[in-house]
């Protein structure tokens, strides 16, 4: 990975073999990150996305082993407690132009990965909510 701190963040050059999340955990850490904002592009491939199932409490997961495109990636960062969390939903779009998304859990970068990080300057913290069973953002 590469990173160049511009106004308001870092831009990211994530490379071939990287997983996207924990490399974003790691920058987090690493740069001291109190909260912020992510947005990004590139290809993925071994992707878990998520999706939430609110009668059962719990994520529906399923992986994607093809090279898709990452058409979108959204995301906060916040904290549980001292931990850094990056909360990302991203769209992929495959070889026959479908698309599939949903909470990213992870994914091998394949080709590229950019992302923009926008920081904010506190630390928002996330709270368990026991009617949904998550953490959610408390301020």
């Amino acid at each position: 990975m590469q990173a160049k701190k511009v106004d308001n963040g870092f831009f990211l050059r994530l490379d071939k073999d990287e997983e996207i999340i924990s490399t974003l955990i790691n920058f987090v850490a690493d740069k001291n990150i109190q909260s912020g904002v992510i947005t990004g592009i590139g290809a993925l491939t071994e992707v878990t996305l998520g999706y939430f199932n609110r009668r059962e409490k719990k994520y529906l997961q399923r992986v994607f082993g093809d090279i898709y495109e990452l058409l979108s990636l959204n995301g906060s960062i916040s904290y549980t407690g001292e931990a850094p969390v990056i909360h990302a939903h991203c769209v992929l779009g495959d070889a026959d132009y479908r698309t599939h998304g949903g909470h990213l859990f992870s994914g091998l970068v394949a080709v590229t990965g950019e992302v923009y990080i926008r920081t904010f300057p506190d630390k928002f913290q996330r709270r368990h909510n026991d009617e949904l069973s998550l953490n959610l953002l408390a301020f």
